[in-house]
């Protein structure tokens, strides 16, 4: 086999239930022109047998396995370790539609400057779907939305290695579990990206995935982030209040929001975007607010933190308040009305779902591994 065009990484630790599907959608691509590079990090369950039996029969795996590492640490040397020009990344626990790196690999084709692109997703619970309305966006909304957050989707997005290499773009240690927002700020700022307006994947919900586990750790590296972002565009200068200055997963005094209100007014109140612009801007704010809002409930009595918010002006005025809204009854209810509430929400999602293969045309091997 010659040098691949796409090299798929694919950091693998304990998938053993969910690792043959994803392997499996990845090699019955329409787009044949890839390598799949799993890198085993140390896995303790049966994840290891499950590449060598992929790769004693195909050879477009390849796959090393040894000590646990952490996922930054996995993710760049797989940047390193790739052959094809175009990097894939796919988490071991998804499903790729089989049209996934054809569609991305004519974005390169057409742009080959291009740096990043990433695509809409569909949402998988357990064997089933469900599907929404994809949306869209220009790449310069994208760098103003990753003001707030990563707005690429993990395993969506396929690299250029050459544009990489050149920038010395890596996965940087210094933010755990926000590795990819991180990096995405720094591409989009810079470079040219894109995001392909079709669903590709099929991107697992669990309780148990890498995303929830850490959810909680996540929190204040991704405060941290927002915090540079908005110094560097200078919405708050030398800003440290959600990082650093005050620990939102924490227990916070009225003092501690009467600063994060005094900061949150100053970026709503900024004036650097119009028009589309603008609406990204409102848009990743919104987005920010929930994620804020999730933090302090962590370890705050719930009545002050929405007595709170009441009296932030900025609610009553901006594009999102029927988000805030929603948010705002979810988080007034009791912890038991908040359990009933969102099982509720669950067991609607699978009544109105239908099996994966059932909405989605798979090929019949990623079926049968489902």
């Amino acid at each position: 086999m010659g040098t691949p065009l796409v090299t798929v990484l694919l950091p693998v630790y304990n998938a053993a239930p969910f690792l043959a599907a994803a392997v499996q959608s990845i090699l019955t691509q329409t787009y044949r022109d890839i390598e799949v590079l799993a890198i085993d990090d140390g896995s303790t369950d049966a994840s290891l047998s499950i590449l060598e039996s992929f790769a004693a029969q195909d050879r477009r795996v390849r796959f090393l396995s040894r000590e646990n590492r952490g996922l930054v640490a996995t993710l760049n040397e797989g940047l390193d370790l790739a052959n094809g020009p175009l990097i894939a990344r796919m988490d071991a626990d998804d499903v790729a539609y089989p049209h996934r790196f054809a569609i991305q690999v004519a974005s390169f084709q057409a742009e080959p400057d291009l740096c990043l692109t990433g695509t809409d997703v569909d949402i998988l619970y357990g064997r089933r779907i469900k599907r929404s309305a994809a949306s869209d966006i220009a790449p310069r909304q994208i760098m103003i939305t990753n003001i707030f957050h990563g707005f690429f989707i993990h395993p969506t997005v396929m690299l250029n290695k050459r544009i990489l290499s050149d920038a010395d773009l890596r996965y940087d240690p210094r933010y755990p579990n926000c590795e990819d927002f991180d990096l995405w700020r720094r591409i989009t700022a810079a470079h040219p990206s894109r995001f392909i307006n079709q669903k590709s994947l099929a991107w697992r919900q669990s309780a148990d995935s890498v995303r929830m586990r850490n959810f909680v750790k996540s929190i204040g590296v991704h405060h941290r982030i927002v915090d540079e972002q908005l110094s560097l565009h200078r919405i708050i200068r030398e800003c440290n209040v959600f990082g650093s200055e005050i620990d939102c997963t924490g227990e916070v005094s009225k003092e501690d929001l009467s600063v994060l209100a005094e900061a949150l007014q100053r970026i709503w109140r900024f004036e650097g975007f119009a028009g589309s612009d603008r609406a990204a801007y409102e848009d990743g704010f919104s987005f920010f607010v929930s994620h804020l809002i999730s933090a302090l409930e962590l370890r705050n009595d719930i009545r002050a933190i929405v007595s709170w918010l009441g009296r932030i002006g900025f609610s009553r005025q901006v594009g999102f308040k029927d988000l805030l809204a929603s948010r705002l009854a979810r988080v007034a209810g009791n912890h038991a009305a908040q359990v009933a509430t969102i099982s509720l929400q669950r067991a609607n999602i699978y009544l109105r779902s239908s099996p994966i293969t059932s909405r989605v045309s798979l090929p019949e091997p990623v079926s049968r591994s489902l």
